[in-house]
């Protein structure tokens, strides 16, 4: 029996992993058996984001993820080897009307490439932002993919906020994605999220 680090779930046992249905296009947290979550406004910590390679291991049902150093530079193909392994991403995040962050992590294709898109939405901006403030995004549908039985989800970029209240990262996250980033503003929270913050 190999060591394994248990990863905290809420309460009731329910997962912290979201995932998006490609072909129901709507969001659970804990894969197709889990709960159903609604998802509109997301926020993200960029200290929270990494890239790699995940596949899912069918008799021990569950996933392995190998990061990158550096966040999008592929530093070798695992695929050659084993072509079980898929491009994949991890974030640490906020939903809008949820007590608690979750973990975006997949190695599916059509949420790699949203959440790709996502991130071009603001990646030339985010200098811009005020320290402290974290991007925002709305979740505006998800599109079927033109050569792809799947579907991406499509995001816009709304603003940098100020971090919302519960966002906190914990180092477990960090230590898994292996960043030595501090999140920004994780513990100084400066105001809970109200409907004057976001355009609904």
């Amino acid at each position: 029996m190999g060591f394994e680090i248990e990863m905290p779930k809420k309460e009731g046992g329910t997962s912290i992993y979201l995932s998006h249905h490609a072909n129901m296009k709507k969001w659970y947290l804990g894969g197709r058996e889990g709960a159903e979550i609604k998802l509109e406004y997301i926020q993200l910590d960029p200290a929270t984001l990494a890239t790699g390679w995940g596949k899912y291991n069918s008799a021990e049902k569950s996933y392995t993820y190998i990061y990158d150093k550096v966040m999008g530079a592929m530093e070798e193909n695992l695929s050659e080897n084993d072509p079980e392994f898929k491009r994949a991403f991890s974030s640490f995040i906020m939903v809008h009307g949820y007590p608690e962050p979750v973990v975006w992590r997949r190695n599916s294709f059509g949420e790699l490439k949203g959440w790709e898109q996502m991130l071009g939405t603001y990646w030339d901006q985010k200098n811009d932002a005020v320290q402290g403030q974290l991007p925002t995004f709305k979740y505006t549908g998800s599109e079927q993919h033109k050569d792809y039985p799947t579907s991406i989800p499509q995001f816009e970029f709304v603003a940098f906020k100020d971090r919302w209240e519960g966002y906190n990262v914990p180092q477990w996250y960090l230590s898994e994605i292996g960043s030595d980033a501090q999140p920004i503003g994780n513990v100084e929270i400066k105001k809970t999220v109200t409907t004057d913050d976001i355009p609904f």
